[in-house]
């Protein structure tokens, strides 16, 4: 199994793809879960650096989100919406 991350307050995150294991933990190497000891490979999003960018545009980290199902122009849409980056 392959697991991607996604960006949540101002960090990003990598859930385990082991059905029975609600946390892992994020390294360069692979997905290391924190209870089933599962590991596995990230596939990164190719912009995952402008998502990270357009995200730490946001003054509060608990708005720092970004989810695998959005685009970039969801992001740019979003911060428009609440004057960030403008």
């Amino acid at each position: 199994m392959k697991a991607a991350p996604y960006y949540n307050h101002g960090r990003w995150v990598v859930g385990c793809p082991a059905a029975d294991c609600h946390a892992a933990i994020q390294t360069r190497l692979g997905v290391f879960g924190e209870h089933c000891g599962c590991r596995d490979e990230m596939v990164w999003h190719p912009d995952a650096a402008e998502i990270q960018r357009l995200c730490d545009l946001r003054p509060h980290r608990v708005n720092r989100n970004w989810w695998t199902d959005e685009t970039l122009i969801d992001l740019q849409v979003e911060n428009a919406l609440h004057e960030v980056g403008i």
